[in-house]
């Protein structure tokens, strides 16, 4: 890659990892609900698969059903992109509203009992 190429991978501040984990939302105050597909998540944040566009700036809860015989995992954030992904609906970029780590260890967690199978 040339030293002054930009691309939406330069702007993260942490690596994502690859996951597929499904996910209930609600977008806030619309109360709009469904479903998502994770596709990856970092410390800050996850890329989702959506059947619709969702508006860029919409908040947004999430609940990520882990399979570890825990209640999901809720966390608050904010969509930052939306665009038409070919073949799987719509992908979308959600920044969390803060950086809290411990709930993640949980989704970790996973990705390495996943990586051992």
């Amino acid at each position: 890659m040339e030293a002054n190429a930009y691309n939406e991978e330069d702007r993260r501040s942490f690596e994502r990892i690859k996951l597929e984990l499904p996910i209930r939302f609600k977008i806030t105050p619309e109360n709009i609900v469904g479903d998502f597909i994770l596709r990856d998540v970092g410390a800050n944040g996850v890329g989702v698969v959506s059947k619709g566009r969702i508006s860029p700036e919409s908040n947004i809860d999430l609940w990520i059903e882990i399979p570890d015989q825990k209640p999901d995992l809720h966390i608050t954030g904010k969509v930052v992109w939306s665009k038409e992904a070919q073949g799987e609906g719509y992908r979308a970029g959600i920044v969390f509203d803060r950086l809290n780590l411990m709930p993640l260890w949980r989704i970790f967690r996973e990705i390495r009992a996943k990586a051992t199978d």
